[in-house]
Protein backbone atom coordinates (compact mmCIF):
# COMPACT_ATOMS: atom_id res chain seq x y z
CA UNK A 1 0.00 0.00 0.00
CA UNK A 2 1.29 3.48 -0.88
CA UNK A 3 -0.15 6.58 0.79
CA UNK A 4 0.30 10.07 -0.61
CA UNK A 5 -0.98 13.28 0.95
CA UNK A 6 -1.71 15.90 -1.70
CA UNK A 7 -1.42 19.03 0.41
CA UNK A 8 -2.87 22.34 -0.68
CA UNK A 9 -1.07 25.33 0.90
CA UNK A 10 -2.75 26.72 4.05
CA UNK A 11 -5.26 23.85 4.22
CA UNK A 12 -6.36 22.96 7.76
CA UNK A 13 -7.31 19.46 6.59
CA UNK A 14 -3.75 18.79 5.48
CA UNK A 15 -2.40 19.54 8.95
CA UNK A 16 -4.98 17.26 10.58
CA UNK A 17 -4.31 14.42 8.13
CA UNK A 18 -0.56 14.70 8.57
CA UNK A 19 -0.86 14.77 12.35
CA UNK A 20 -3.18 11.74 12.36
CA UNK A 21 -0.88 9.70 10.12
CA UNK A 22 2.19 10.56 12.17
CA UNK A 23 0.48 9.72 15.48
CA UNK A 24 -0.46 6.31 14.06
CA UNK A 25 3.04 5.67 12.65
CA UNK A 26 1.75 5.44 9.09
CA UNK A 27 4.31 6.21 6.42
CA UNK A 28 3.21 8.58 3.68
CA UNK A 29 4.61 10.86 1.03
CA UNK A 30 3.60 14.50 1.17
CA UNK A 31 3.09 16.19 -2.19
CA UNK A 32 2.62 19.95 -2.16
CA UNK A 33 0.00 21.05 -4.67
CA UNK A 34 1.63 24.31 -5.62
CA UNK A 35 2.70 23.93 -9.21
CA UNK A 36 0.97 23.30 -12.51
CA UNK A 37 2.47 19.83 -13.05
CA UNK A 38 0.92 18.49 -9.83
CA UNK A 39 -2.41 20.17 -10.64
CA UNK A 40 -2.38 18.47 -14.06
CA UNK A 41 -1.68 15.10 -12.40
CA UNK A 42 -4.65 15.59 -10.05
CA UNK A 43 -6.90 16.53 -12.94
CA UNK A 44 -5.72 13.44 -14.85
CA UNK A 45 -6.45 11.24 -11.80
CA UNK A 46 -9.93 12.45 -11.02
CA UNK A 47 -11.06 14.59 -13.93
CA UNK A 48 -11.11 17.95 -12.17
CA UNK A 49 -9.02 20.16 -9.89
CA UNK A 50 -9.47 19.84 -6.13
CA UNK A 51 -9.60 22.76 -3.72
CA UNK A 52 -9.00 20.63 -0.62
CA UNK A 53 -6.13 18.41 0.50
CA UNK A 54 -6.68 14.68 0.05
CA UNK A 55 -5.12 11.27 0.54
CA UNK A 56 -4.38 8.97 -2.36
CA UNK A 57 -4.20 5.33 -1.26
CA UNK A 58 -2.77 2.96 -3.84
CA UNK A 59 -3.06 -0.79 -3.44
CA UNK A 60 -2.22 -3.56 -5.89
CA UNK A 61 -5.38 -3.15 -7.95
CA UNK A 62 -7.05 0.01 -6.75
CA UNK A 63 -6.66 3.69 -6.00
CA UNK A 64 -8.86 5.35 -3.39
CA UNK A 65 -9.09 9.05 -2.57
CA UNK A 66 -10.16 10.55 0.74
CA UNK A 67 -11.07 14.25 0.64
CA UNK A 68 -10.12 16.37 3.61
CA UNK A 69 -9.71 14.96 7.11
CA UNK A 70 -12.16 12.12 7.57
CA UNK A 71 -10.94 9.99 10.48
CA UNK A 72 -13.51 7.25 9.90
CA UNK A 73 -12.58 6.88 6.22
CA UNK A 74 -8.85 6.88 7.06
CA UNK A 75 -9.41 4.18 9.67
CA UNK A 76 -11.38 2.04 7.24
CA UNK A 77 -9.04 2.49 4.27
CA UNK A 78 -5.66 2.41 5.98
CA UNK A 79 -5.57 1.24 9.57
CA UNK A 80 -8.05 -1.63 9.24
CA UNK A 81 -6.27 -2.76 6.08
CA UNK A 82 -2.91 -2.79 7.88
CA UNK A 83 -4.35 -4.73 10.84
CA UNK A 84 -5.93 -7.30 8.54
CA UNK A 85 -2.88 -7.87 6.32
CA UNK A 86 -0.19 -7.45 8.99
CA UNK A 87 -1.65 -8.46 12.37
CA UNK A 88 1.73 -8.21 14.14
CA UNK A 89 2.05 -4.50 13.34
CA UNK A 90 0.56 -2.14 15.93
CA UNK A 91 -1.05 1.04 14.64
Amino acid sequence: MRIELYSIPNCKHSLKIEDFLQKNNIQFKKIMVNDEQIKKEIKRLIGYEKDISFLKITRNHSINLIDGFNEHAINMEIIEHIKKDHPKIEV
